[in-house]
């Protein structure tokens, strides 16, 4: 860990200009976890006093250029980028790993509650189909993604994780978040399309581990070998806060040793 620490470069502040002009400086969560431009998601779905900003990073699978999109949990005023960021690159798998925040006012609440009620962000309209405990650390949502001005409707599933508090860096348990991995690869054999959405309160901690799990695990199925430095390594190029600690850099082989056993 203290090698992956050492050779893990640096995003400097010119590599995040479009993040620091004054528009964008507070669509950003916390400021030191900022998307370089190289890597981030250029929105274009028109919608009244938004730009083409995200504070996301798209991220390479083991088989696939830009298999994932990791981002913040989003902010009151980037729900409307949220949307378009999904619709832009036909992403129709959203994967929550933080807690929602009630009394969190920064914390919104981004997906329709109540049947037969939209919720609209320009010419994209979003609706809640269904809602169902799929595991019981797991909840999700099946909403429906609409284009007014072109008539195309996608459906777009949200799955919850219950079982990561915030003030831990790792989950309760292995065998948890294994369940979440496939319930998520199981979904995306069926209809998976664009990139997979990964989100946690900071867009980094969370999603991280998650995103470098699902690329070791997807080596190992396709190749049948394991390289965890060099599987976060590959990720810490577009965001170096992934795998912030010791304890997560350990959970990586913790999972593997899991899944192989479970095999």
């Amino acid at each position: 860990f203290q090698v992956l620490q050492l050779l893990t470069p640096n995003i400097e502040k010119d590599e995040c200009s479009s993040a620091l002009i004054p528009e964008n400086i507070l669509k950003n969560r916390f400021k030191n976890i900022l998307p370089a431009n190289r890597c981030r998601p250029f929105l274009y779905t028109p919608v009244d006093e938004c730009n083409d900003y995200i504070n996301a990073v798209f991220l390479p699978g083991h088989s696939q250029k830009d298999h994932f999109i990791v981002t913040q949990m989003p902010l009151p005023n980037t729900v409307a980028d949220f949307w378009r960021m999904l619709y832009d690159y036909n992403s129709d798998t959203v994967i929550m790993l933080n807690e929602f925040e009630r009394n969190d006012s920064s914390c919104a609440l981004y997906w329709p509650v109540e049947y037969g009620y939209s919720e609209e962000y320009g010419p994209l309209s979003v609706e809640l189909l269904s809602s169902s405990e799929v595991d019981p650390d797991v909840t999700m949502h099946l909403c429906q993604l609409s284009h007014k001005g072109k008539g195309e409707e996608r459906a777009v599933k949200q799955f919850l994780f219950k079982s990561w508090p915030d003030y831990q860096t790792i989950p309760n348990s292995t065998t948890s978040l294994l369940r979440l991995h496939k319930l998520v690869t199981d979904s995306l054999k069926q209809n998976g399309k664009g990139p997979v959405t990964i989100h946690c309160m900071n867009g980094a901690s969370k999603s991280g581990l998650f995103s470098a799990i699902c690329i070791i695990l997807e080596r190992l199925e396709i190749d049948h070998e394991v390289d965890v430095y060099q599987s976060i390594k590959q990720i810490r190029m577009n965001r170096p806060q992934f795998i912030e600690n010791i304890e997560q850099f350990q959970f990586c082989y913790q999972v593997v040793m899991e899944y192989l056993d479970s095999q």
